[in-house]
């Protein structure tokens, strides 16, 4: 079948995973959510919020580089995979409306539900191929550097000229803190860092 214009210009303004997450990339930040619903029902509001999310995130000068979202029908349970291009990036998408909508949907409702936001540690042995520095050394300098007294939280040593964790946190860290921060700004109901669809 082929696509219409509005999809062909979507998928042409899709970058490529493989060219976007390229070796060289340090800035990378990721976003997990998942929310387990109440009642088969809210399946068409998720989808509905979705959809509405992925129409105002085109707009965005930096948006994700990857999007994933992914059903569980045993526990009713929805995730949301997304990487970003930097911490920037994730913390412009966090103050659309759409986002916020959703983010208080999900308050309003009490849906149990967790949110994490990751920085890149590295890449993994299939990724060494193309370049960058394998996740294993990244985390073996990081807790050495935190034994060796350099003020290290939870394994990552402190990011240079940030007062936040080192490349595997720093990012992600900062993040979370300014996300929680602009969902409240936004109107969200509870600071419980309770997330939305990511798209």
């Amino acid at each position: 079948m082929p696509l219409t214009s509005s999809a062909a210009d979507r998928s042409a303004r899709r970058p490529d995973p493989l060219e976007a997450l390229g070796a060289d990339r340090t800035d990378l930040v990721c976003s997990y959510t998942v929310i387990r619903l109440r009642r088969w029902r809210d399946v068409l509001a998720v989808l509905v919020l979705l959809r509405r999310i992925r129409r105002e995130m085109a707009g965005l000068a930096e948006p994700p580089l990857l999007t994933r979202t992914s059903w569980e029908r045993r526990s009713r349970s929805v995730s949301f995979l997304s990487i970003w291009p930097g911490r920037q990036a994730i913390l412009m998408f966090n103050v659309l409306a759409t986002h916020a909508d959703a983010v208080r949907w999900v308050i309003r409702r009490k849906l149990p539900n967790w949110t994490g936001i990751f920085g890149l540690a590295g890449v993994a042995d299939l990724g060494t191929r193309r370049g960058g520095r394998h996740w294993l050394r990244v985390l073996d300098d990081l807790a050495a550097a935190g034994s060796a007294g350099s003020g290290a939280v939870n394994g990552s040593a402190p990011a240079a000229g940030s007062g936040t964790a080192g490349p595997a946190g720093a990012a992600g860290a900062a993040a979370a803190e300014d996300a929680a921060g602009a969902e409240d700004a936004a109107g969200a109901a509870e600071p419980t860092g309770a997330g939305g669809p990511i798209g």
